[in-house]
């Protein structure tokens, strides 16, 4: 159980938006933390919702196939991301149009570094180590 409150993005505005699931529009992380000072944005955010309802169980349920599944696929991401911006830049409410710019940047990232991360998070999935620089990375 979690709350559809809408804080997340009040802390850590570049790591959270809102979803499609069921009717409630629930908060998810779309990026990663990549430094101390984001990690802490996102406990923020985690911590706000008052049901504890994020998970932390990720790598126990993703495999680099289902990532790579996920990863052709991201043309409905991207419809997604561009039928909800659409929606919600034009929208009466404040948060809304807020958020509309988080989907601006989820779009950004999908096109830009997130197809690396997916390498980085594949052979994470596959060694379970962090890739060192000069490690190949496997293809998406």
């Amino acid at each position: 159980m979690t709350d559809n409150c809408w804080v997340g993005r009040l802390h850590a505005p570049q790591h959270v938006l809102y979803g499609d699931d069921i009717e409630y529009e629930q908060e998810f992380l779309y990026r990663q933390p990549r430094n101390v000072e984001e990690l802490r944005a996102v406990v923020v955010a985690a911590q706000e919702d008052p049901w504890a309802g994020w998970a932390c169980d990720g790598d126990a349920r993703w495999t680099s196939s289902l990532v790579r599944e996920w990863w052709h696929e991201r043309g409905r991401l991207r419809e997604w991301i561009a039928a909800k911006h659409c929606r919600w830049s034009d929208s009466d409410r404040e948060d809304e149009r807020e958020a509309a710019t988080g989907l601006l940047d989820y779009r950004a990232y999908l096109d830009g570094e997130l197809r690396n991360h997916l390498r980085a998070y594949c052979y994470f999935l596959d060694n379970r180590v962090n890739p060192e620089p000069g490690d190949h990375l496997p293809v998406l």
